[in-house]
């Protein structure tokens, strides 16, 4: 979800919760290999090539690097819930979440933040994502 709405759900949910705000907008810029290094390395060249924002893309830089550590270390047997909308930016961020999640047995749930509703129960990435989508 965006910095903006997790640091607005951080607030509102009562305890216990742990909330991961994904902090760039994946909706522009490269992203093969974000998970790695040198993915990123190649999405941070382009975006302070390519982008007038620089400040904020070394902030959304580091920041996604803090986030994926923190999305793959989820415990298997807690359930996630993923708040989004169908703007592009939160579409690629939750396809980006999904995939950092393939080979977790978490329970998923999909919030739609346009109309607050859960879309599906149980998300299964495996289902939706063959092997060879996201190698």
């Amino acid at each position: 979800m965006l910095r903006i709405a997790a640091g607005s759900l951080r607030v509102a949910l009562a305890p216990p919760k742990y909330v991961i705000g994904f902090p760039e907008d994946l909706s522009i810029g490269p992203l093969w290999k974000l998970d790695e290094e040198r993915g990123q390395a190649c999405r941070q060249k382009w975006l302070m090539e390519n982008s007038n924002d620089e400040v904020d893309n070394f902030v959304g830089h580091n920041k996604l690097k803090e986030a994926i550590p923190e999305i793959r270390d989820i415990p298997s047997h807690l359930p996630i819930y993923i708040w989004c909308g169908d703007n592009i930016e939160e579409q690629c961020g939750l396809r980006f979440f999904l995939y950092l999640l393939r080979d977790q047995y978490n329970e998923i749930f999909l919030i739609h933040t346009n109309g607050q509703q859960v879309i599906e129960r149980q998300w299964n990435p495996k289902i939706c994502m063959k092997k060879r989508d996201y190698q």
